[in-house]
């Protein structure tokens, strides 16, 4: 196990204090309590309608009896919405786990069922540095993170429609490549193609179908993004109530950085301040390097790559977009030797996939020094000026 509970911890406590591990499932939650000064185990089963106010409740009957509760879960399907009910109604500490990042020591075949991953959950210490933990974002900051994968979905909707058209027209004569199209300019098409007659009737018909389809789905995308500005402007009002600039507009003022990078990296992280350093804040995006050493071995394992993997995508899709709109910056002018292609096709690509992660790992330090600490990057040409306080 990851770490196992401290009996001495009780004398620094003052008083009982007991963890609860909960392996929450659908329609069943198990939890088990472990008191520190005892030792002694309680299993607890909730089923049926109300299962999650049952477990809410019993929890807070352990506050009302005085102990110091911390409740450890693994975060999945039912969000943050637990840690928030726990911490603000029933008075507990809660620790969110990430899924599948406990280290089980096993030999064989490894025996799971829900009431040993609660007491697992519940053996923890979460005071010990080692045990992983979601930060738990607030009730606005879980929606913007919800409203950007929203727009991610309507545009993989959108594109899984142009794939399904594509692939019909591959097999009938009159395709004219494999391009995207919108679906005013599909409506066009298929009266080209009903007029040609090399399309059969019936596979024009399920073309249609999916050009309607993706119709409404750009309507959607088109009233998301207007809730993406509304949204934005009332993080804009909000932070200029408090006399300072939101995170988006100060990420978005250098060139380079656009709409979709500078609100992943602001609503997805939210408050850039709970970082101490630039360099928690890369490792946090899985950025940073992973050595291995033992004994006289030493090598390197390559980035970490924990975290969320969109926002490491968006970081080195920014790292190229910074080479390109910000040649004259100082990161760009360090890496640049390092990213220029070979002569030959395929020639040092090893090279350049290191040199621009190398180059997302610092940049991603620089835009947390300017949004967290105001240090402007050095070289860097604004594009898009901050607006003006009121």
């Amino acid at each position: 196990m990851l770490a196992n509970i401290d009996v001495a911890m009780v004398a620094m406590h003052g008083k009982r204090a007991v963890n609860i591990g909960i392996d929450m499932g659908s329609g069943l939650w198990v939890a088990t309590a472990v008191e520190y000064d005892t030792g002694k185990k309680r299993c607890h089963r909730f089923t049926g309608e109300g299962y999650d106010q049952d477990c809410y409740r019993m929890v807070g009957e352990y506050t009302q009896r005085g102990y110091d509760v911390h409740v450890l879960y693994e975060a999945g399907r039912n969000g943050f919405t637990p840690a928030r009910t726990l911490s603000c109604d029933c008075g507990a500490e809660v620790t969110v786990v990430p899924v599948n990042k406990l280290e089980l020591v096993t030999c064989g075949k490894r025996v799971k069922t829900d009431r040993i991953d609660s007491q697992l959950l519940a053996s923890l210490d979460p005071r010990c540095m080692k045990v992983p933990r979601v930060w738990v974002p607030s009730v606005e900051e879980e929606c913007r993170r919800c409203a950007l994968r929203e727009k991610k979905r309507i545009e993989r909707d959108i594109a899984r429609c142009n794939n399904r058209i594509l692939s019909i027209l591959e097999r009938w004569p009159g395709r004219k490549g494999r391009v995207h199209l919108p679906a005013a300019t599909w409506t066009e098409r298929i009266g080209e193609l009903r007029a040609t007659g090399l399309v059969p009737k019936l596979e024009l018909l399920r073309i249609e179908a999916m050009v309607r389809e993706e119709a409404t789905l750009e309507a959607n995308l088109g009233e998301w993004n207007g809730q993406l500005v509304r949204l934005e402007e009332k993080e804009r009002e909000e932070a200029h109530a408090e006399g300072a600039q939101s995170t988006v507009d100060v990420l978005r003022q250098y060139r380079g950085v656009g709409d979709e990078i500078a609100r992943a990296i602001a609503w997805y992280i939210g408050d850039l301040h709970r970082f101490p350093n630039g360099r928690k804040f890369a490792s946090y995006l899985g950025l940073t390097p992973t050595p291995f050493s033992s004994s006289s071995k030493t090598r390197e394992q390559g980035i970490s790559k924990q975290g969320n993997p969109e926002l490491r995508r968006l970081a080195i899709q920014l790292a190229w977009l910074w080479r390109q709109w910000q040649p004259g910056s100082a990161l760009a002018r360090k890496w640049e030797p390092r990213l220029k292609p070979g002569r030959r096709k395929g020639e040092r690509t090893r090279s350049r996939k290191t040199a621009v992660v190398a180059l997302a790992r610092q940049l991603m330090v620089s835009l947390w020094r300017l949004a967290a600490r105001g240090e402007p990057i050095e070289g860097a040409v604004v594009n898009c000026p901050l607006p003006a306080l009121p």
